[in-house]
């Protein structure tokens, strides 16, 4: 499903003569081949989730560049500085676009309001619990987003 998104994606930058998107969703796709080549993969085809896990690799790299580009720009004139980080923020935005929506802030809340955290001894059980749970409901939710949340609710608790 990814791939094909990815392929339709390449397409259409092509038609649009968009290099920075038609090379980034190219790069996504090496990724997914090296991938599947590796020894440990070599013949199997990679599922959905390894596929969103290379995109997540792809997406933060591409942050972090972005990051040390504008808190560094290295002698770049400044044409050459807003071309890069232009050419950065749309590889951003096209990756992201191939991931799954994530849940925002008020749903995570709203689900671990109903967790039942009395079990928890300690703080660090109760946010593990915490994660555990939104795991196993498949939420597609930010792991540190997840975490504040849960944070948030003991807090919240421990005031009651």
């Amino acid at each position: 499903m990814i791939e094909q998104t990815i392929k339709e994606n390449i397409k259409l930058a092509m038609k649009e003569k968009n290099a920075v998107i038609r090379d980034i969703m190219r790069l996504a796709i090496g990724e997914f081949q090296r991938e599947q080549n590796n020894s440990k993969n070599a013949g199997k085809e990679l599922s959905e989730e390894e596929k969103i896990a290379i995109i997540k690799k792809l997406l933060k790299n591409n942050k972090e560049t972005l990051f040390h580009l504008l808190s560094t720009p290295l002698g770049y004139s400044d044409d050459e500085f807003n071309l890069r980080k232009f050419s950065l923020g749309a590889e951003i935005a096209a990756l992201e676009n191939l991931l799954p929506k994530t849940a925002s802030k008020e749903e995570i809340m709203e689900f671990v309001s109903k967790i039942d955290l009395s079990q928890a001894k300690s703080e660090g059980q109760a946010i593990g619990l915490v994660m555990k749970e939104v795991k196993k409901a498949n939420l597609n939710a930010d792991n540190e987003m997840i975490r504040t949340c849960a944070v948030e609710l003991i807090l919240k608790n421990k005031a009651q």
